[in-house]
């Protein structure tokens, strides 16, 4: 919002903050390696939206001249040109380029954009855990969804405090404390509720609410007496910080999210006259930049998720940056020849024809959908290999046909916010008889051993990205746990080797497995140490689809000996096959020659190197039934 109304004088430095805000963001986007923070651009939009809109709703009721009427015009003629110029350019490259099944996921996205309600169904799709985040074309619109969302109840509030003569800053001061307080807890029992709920976010909208509420700049230099570049600049000190420290996979928002909000509150709060604000804020190729910042961002995303699912991988650098830079154009002209011009025109036409594209764009959107993507589109891919890809069906199949683990303890631990099943068992009853222990990818071969052993009751315990060592502080409270259970006979060891060893660790690496695998023998029990399976270069849309930009069906890659190194531990481990034993899941899906995705018309793997269902059920045929006795129980 580039407000220049009779309601709020315009400030350049706004305009430069949001630059900071949405470069951030575009960064971490093309390249989060660089800037592991830059996600927090949003929260900085958050304030500055918050502060703007406020101030022109307390201004419009102190004049006496605030309607609901003019504020949604208003509202409507600044988001509307662009995010229809979004919604309509997505779709109509996806009715083009994807195949049903992609088409219909993004008429879904397509239809909750146009009705602002993005963030809820990122929320029921459950974010990370659903098909990867780096593949969803619209997903950046969970933040414009959640800024709607205030704007439909922060005018309404606002104006029935003055009705019923409450303050505003208690109301505005009230919300951010109930808002924040929902926060901090909801990011450590639910992080993806924390992240995309309006009511987990709106605290970081009331903090600009209440600037505008205490005064704004004004108050900076009349009561406190400190100076306005001296706030500038430990506002910018507490945003490098926050820039510098914050990184993903933090617990976020929560308390981690006061850095960034309350380093943007400052700027705001230190006025245009100040230092940072004028030299650097006020640049005029900052103050450029924010001018199209709000099509930047919304344009610079579906360039970056097109490709890489047209592409079935993540793209490379340079295309991320060629991406991005075709981005800035494009928002130049957005802004210059449909965003502009449409929020200036007084024609009456205007609100009403924008809300009857976006009304049809969102009925395009859901009837694509619907349709399971328009399934008359002759040229769509087809699919080759069918099986869920990204983990959502994976964790939805763990979630629906297996346990809570037993030991309450370790249950506890392994809940991760995701709302998942993280230390599933097989059976209800407390009593454990094979342990599978490791990392994501033990985790990918416990449905196929828990099936195929279906007399037993099979667990997977697993922690942190770490290796499964007795020496590791992840998996000591585990590795305990195991080795005084006496019900569990048998410990199944897996891990993703490949990614995680180097060639110059294999002396420890044998040394640390050659320790675990005592400890547990001394524990009584039998242990399986298992390979790693292949890691591809493509993703699996690859072997999923065929007629992809004219590209065939693609499945198989040699993979590289890389296994054979870790492998030669592990066999020398269980060489004697009286402290373990080996098996090799890897030839399950490798010959002499390649490795394969798919077998039979059905996809093994849900991204590069994580099994599905169909690929953990064909590792666990590796497993030979006498190696763990179908009837453990029966041995005892």
């Amino acid at each position: 919002m580039n407000e220049k109304s009779n309601h709020l004088s315009y400030r350049r430095d706004i305009d430069g903050l949001r630059a900071l805000a949405v470069s951030s963001v575009v960064i971490f986007h093309a390249a989060p390696g660089r800037l592991p923070s830059g996600f927090i651009g949003v929260d900085i939009f958050f304030v500055i939206s918050g502060y703007l809109i406020s101030s022109i709703i307390l201004n419009g009721i102190k004049s006496g001249q605030f309607t609901f009427s003019s504020f949604y015009v208003r509202r409507i003629k600044r988001i509307f040109p662009a995010l229809i110029t979004i919604l309509c350019c997505s779709l109509f490259s996806g009715y083009l380029l994807f195949t049903d099944e992609e088409l219909s996921e993004l008429g879904r996205h397509v239809a909750a954009g146009s009705a602002f309600v993005s963030n809820f169904l990122l929320l029921s799709e459950s974010g990370y855990f659903d098909t990867a985040a780096e593949y969803k074309t619209l997903l950046h619109l969970w933040s414009l969804s959640v800024e709607e969302q205030f704007y439909l109840i922060w005018p309404l509030l606002l104006w029935a405090a003055a009705i019923f003569r409450v303050t505003h800053a208690k109301v505005i001061v009230t919300v951010f404390v109930l808002s924040l307080c929902l926060c901090i807890y909801f990011v450590n029992w639910n992080s993806a509720i924390a992240f995309y709920s309006p009511f987990t976010r709106f605290w970081e909208l009331s903090l600009g609410g209440t600037l505008a509420a205490f005064g704004g700049e004004t108050n900076v230099s009349a009561g406190f007496r400190v100076s306005r570049s001296i706030i500038s600049m430990l506002a910018g000190a507490v945003l490098f910080i926050g820039f510098l420290t914050i990184k993903r996979g933090d617990p976020f928002p929560g308390w981690t999210a006061m850095l960034p909000t309350i380093g943007a509150a400052m700027l705001i709060w230190a006025g245009p006259r100040a230092y940072v604000n004028r030299v650097v804020l006020g640049h005029s190729a900052a103050v450029w930049v924010g001018l199209i910042s709000f099509p930047i961002y919304l344009w610079h995303w579906p360039l970056l998720a097109f490709p890489r699912i047209l592409e079935g991988t993540e793209i490379a650098q340079w295309k991320r940056f060629v991406a991005v830079g075709v981005s800035v154009p494009l928002a130049w002209v957005t802004y210059r020849f449909i965003e502009k011009p449409l929020r200036t025109s007084n024609g009456k036409w205007v609100v009403p024809a924008l809300v009857l594209t976006i009304v049809l764009v969102g009925i395009t959107g859901l009837t694509s959908s619907v349709s399971g993507g328009m399934g008359w589109r002759t040229w769509a891919p087809r699919v080759e290999n069918i099986g869920g890809i990204g983990t959502g069906e994976f964790f939805e199949y763990v979630g629906t046909h297996f346990f809570p683990c037993s030991p309450p303890d370790l249950l506890a631990e392994s809940k991760d916010g995701s709302g998942f099943l993280r230390c599933p068992q097989s059976k209800p009853d407390s009593r454990l008889d094979i342990a599978v222990v490791g990392d994501s990818h033990a985790e990918s071969l416990f449905p196929g051993i828990a099936e195929k052993f279906s007399a037993s009751n099979v667990v997977w315990f697993g922690n942190g990205g770490g290796l499964p060592f007795i020496s590791n502080d992840e998996y000591a409270k585990i590795f305990k746990y195991i080795s005084e259970d006496k019900n569990i006979r048998f410990v199944v060891i897996a891990a993703a080797w490949t990614r995680k060893i180097k060639l110059s660790e294999m002396q420890k690496f044998h040394k640390e497995l050659l320790s675990t695998s005592m400890f547990l023998k001394a524990s009584g029990k039998k242990v399986i140490l298992v390979d790693d399976v292949p890691t591809f270069s493509f993703a699996p849309m690859r072997c999923k689809f065929s007629g992809r930009l004219g590209l065939p069906n693609r499945c198989e890659e040699f993979v590289g000996p890389t296994n054979t190194v870790y492998q030669a531990e592990l066999r020398d481990i269980s060489k004697s096959g009286t402290l373990a034993s080996f098996i090799s899941v890897r030839n399950a899906f490798c010959d002499l020659v390649a490795c394969s995705m798919a077998h039979d018309g059905r996809l093994l793997f849900r991204d590069e190197h994580h099994l599905t269902i169909a690929g953990s059920r064909r590792a666990a045929e590796r497993f030979p039934q006498g190696l763990m006795p179908h009837e453990i129980g029966a041995a005892q």
